[in-house]
């Protein structure tokens, strides 16, 4: 019983005597918005990359229905 009291004395004065520093929030801000300008830049790059796929795609089945169809007979 004890030592559980005494650790819950200890977490609480290092819960207590913690404190942030101005200029870390300020810099912790500008890394985020340093990451938020990366991931939106990834997300812009892959969105691209798949518009592009999907139209080489799509225009790619078009040409195999396309051949499909005149082999059987339903396209000239």
């Amino acid at each position: 019983m004890k030592k559980l009291l005494l650790t819950i004395g200890v977490l609480g004065l290092l819960i207590g005597t913690a404190e942030a520093c101005p200029t870390d929030k300020a810099k912790n801000t500008l890394n985020l918005d340093k990451v938020t300008i990366k991931v939106a830049n990834f997300l812009e790059s892959e969105k691209s990359k798949t518009i592009e796929y999907q139209k080489k795609s799509w225009a790619d089945a078009k040409v195999q229905i396309t051949t499909l169809f005149k082999k059987i007979g339903l396209v000239k």
